[in-house]
């Protein structure tokens, strides 16, 4: 099975990043109201996540050294 006979992977993916997200939203929200105290629920991603990138590997090297 290759690339043009599934889409395991997106929904795999999908499965993490979208259903991931919000099950954790229930579950702060629950406990919001459990709590009676209100609150808020913030999501945060950056493009960084979706990069590959070398320049932390260098700047940790650096400070080990």
């Amino acid at each position: 099975m290759g690339f043009l006979d599934s889409n395991y992977l997106l929904k795999s993916a999908a499965a993490v990043d979208l259903v991931g997200t919000f099950v954790g939203c229930q579950a702060a929200a629950r406990q919001m109201i459990d709590q009676s105290d209100g609150g808020a629920i913030f999501n945060v991603s950056s493009l960084w996540g979706a990069t590959a990138s070398s320049c932390g590997r260098r700047t940790a090297r650096r400070r080990l050294a």
